[in-house]
């Protein structure tokens, strides 16, 4: 049974196959990035619950983005791979969940803090 939800970044209704549970996904309407919700049927089975995550306590981080939007949570492996995508930017903000203060995106991968702004000439 397809597991439904909302874009948070859109507000469009979404429907994902319930094997997706606890990934992270791409709206097919806006692409902002979410994570799957656990559906209640997979729930009551024990596969956990909408506020469960299969991430380890440790390893939950969420970006969140100039515009406001926040994405996770996520391991730091899926946020090592935004940085390379180069979906994360020096006006980013990332928080590791028990940490209790987002820091910029350059304190956490500082190889932004080199990049320039803007080029003049």
């Amino acid at each position: 049974m397809p597991i439904e939800s909302t874009c948070e970044g859109c507000g469009k209704r979404l429907r994902v196959a319930d094997e997706h549970a606890g990934q992270v996904a791409r709206c097919p309407h806006c692409q902002a990035l979410y994570t799957v919700p656990y559906s209640a049927v997979a729930a009551a089975l024990g596969a956990g619950n909408a506020t469960d995550s299969p991430l380890h306590p440790d390893d939950r981080w969420q970006l969140r983005l100039p515009d406001g939007r926040v994405f996770g949570p996520v391991s730091r492996t899926d946020l090592d791979r935004w940085l390379t995508e180069g979906r994360i930017h020096a006006s980013s903000q990332i928080l590791r969940e028990g940490a209790g203060q987002w820091l910029w995106a350059a304190q956490v991968y500082p190889q932004l803090a080199a990049t320039p702004a803007s080029h003049q000439n």
